[in-house]
């Protein structure tokens, strides 16, 4: 386990896995080591995108900074590939295998991720009513209804952790293809693909 530290809180991470709640770990040690080996400080054993050792955060002075470890399918940081030891700002967002972690300074997401997610549909001309739906509330409920109700839960599921990853500040490209990891989730199908409607009708291939 990490050592404890002493000092000011440096903030948190925000860790978002595919079809768990999300996690939030208080960042008072020196170094936490995520990975699917059951030896790290973070272990997810069941994300078979992450190597065994795949990343490390580790305390920089007053900050936190990250690094890969030499990962197999690589990290990315704010869209962009990490390739070195990186300084953390308050908001960052790291995409290692299928989890999505946000890096918490000043404690702005305090839910650790939307909680409502609120539909309008807009009409020139006229005003039309807003319809709020609060996601978790409805997590909760498909979870004490029994096994009728566990596709619509996989549903609200998969478009939370959607809702967050548009609201991220990842790349197009590491989108498609956390879209379609949701999707085949959310359907329990074993494959599928992404397909953008291009000028002309055309359809391009995304992610598969």
């Amino acid at each position: 386990m990490p050592k404890a530290a002493t000092g000011s809180n440096t903030g948190d991470l925000i860790i978002d896995s595919p079809n768990s709640a999300p996690l939030r770990v208080h960042l008072d040690g020196e170094q936490y080591s995520l990975g699917r080996s059951p030896a790290n400080d973070l272990a997810f054993p069941s994300d078979q995108k992450l190597s065994r050792d795949h990343i490390i955060f580790e305390r920089r002075g007053h900050g936190w900074a990250v690094r890969d470890v030499g990962s197999k399918n690589g990290t990315q940081l704010n869209g962009a590939k990490l390739t070195e030891t990186t300084p953390l700002s308050h908001g960052d967002q790291i995409v290692a295998g299928h989890l999505c972690i946000r890096y918490d300074i000043y404690g702005e997401f305090a839910d650790a991720g939307p909680t409502d997610v609120t539909f309008v549909r807009e009409d020139a001309g006229h005003a039309e009513p807003t319809i709020s739906l609060d996601l978790q509330a409805a997590l909760r409920s498909a979870g004490d209804s029994g096994g009728r109700t566990s596709m619509a839960n996989q549903h609200f599921q998969a478009l939370v952790q959607a809702g967050r990853e548009l609201a991220g500040h990842g790349a197009l490209e590491t989108l498609f293809d956390r879209i379609l990891d949701l999707s085949l989730k959310a359907s329990n199908a074993s494959r599928g693909v992404v397909m953008t409607c291009e000028e002309k009708g055309a359809l391009k291939i995304r992610a598969i």
